[in-house]
């Protein structure tokens, strides 16, 4: 299990407008504040590259949020995190979230698109859209070890209706049907 209090704070996302990763940073810069060991560290890269890392300059936060550009390494960076944050304004389907979960990362979203229909709509994570108060309390609330229980309990339930074997068993149902 990951160590308390949570700290460090991550993310996979093209730095795209459709991310909205300035709420990301808002969010963080609240929590931060709270905080002020704990760091966030985005994996990716994106036409909004140079104009978030000016945003996180100007918001203070040069010593704790890094921008890891691009990597295959999914899995180290993850495992390196002990909360993950998705804070898009839609995704198509959220293959990270999978990708989060399969690592036992607490996950912070947007309730938006397909992000509940992953989570699941009673999803103990979901923040309303550009919310950045409400991301940050979600992260602080990650805090609480049963609050967090939960999230991940929730989590490992959604991530088995993913598993290759149950979809393969769903679409040959739909098939022989």
């Amino acid at each position: 299990d990951k160590d308390f209090p949570i700290y460090k704070i991550g993310s996979i996302s093209r730095l795209a407008d459709q991310k909205d990763i300035p709420t990301m940073l808002r969010a963080f810069k609240i929590f931060h504040e709270a905080h002020p060991q704990a760091t966030l560290s985005i994996l990716g890269a994106g036409p909004l590259d140079s104009e978030l890392k000016y945003l996180s300059r100007s918001m203070d936060l040069s010593d704790s949020v890094i921008f890891r550009g691009r990597s295959s390494n999914i899995y180290e960076f993850l495992s390196e995190l002990d909360a993950f944050i998705l804070t898009s304004k839609y995704e198509g389907f959220g293959m990270v979230l999978l990708e989060a979960m399969d690592s036992g990362l607490p996950i912070v979203a947007s309730n938006n698109s397909a992000i509940p229909e992953v989570l699941g709509l009673d999803f103990l994570g979901l923040c309303q859209t550009g919310d950045a108060a409400g991301f940050s309390q979600r992260l602080d609330d990650l805090n609480d070890v049963t609050f967090r229980s939960r999230v991940l309990e929730q989590q490992m339930t959604r991530l088995n209706l993913f598993n290759a074997g149950q979809m393969c068993q769903r679409l040959l149902a739909v098939y022989l049907s």
